[in-house]
């Protein structure tokens, strides 16, 4: 088995990225709470409003995801 300069990278990313743990929770917490706060208008709406609103929130992230992957296929 040799070692590689590419493995010696990927092991010494995966050790940054767990010493820096705490900090992306933190992070992802956060951005857990902007979505959870923009949301907030939408939990005073009737039903109907609220399914309307998630759907199209969703089928934005599904567009820009798409387009993401095909742009970069090419």
């Amino acid at each position: 088995m040799q070692i590689s300069l590419k493995k010696i990278l990927i092991v010494l990313m995966i050790i940054i990225l767990l010493s820096q743990l705490h900090k992306i929770s933190v992070v992802s917490k956060d951005i857990f709470r902007v979505f959870y706060d923009a949301f907030d208008p939408m939990r005073n709406s009737p039903p109907l409003a609220r399914y309307t609103a998630v759907l199209a929130f969703l089928a934005l992230v599904w567009v820009t995801v798409y387009y993401l992957l095909l742009n970069r296929r090419k």
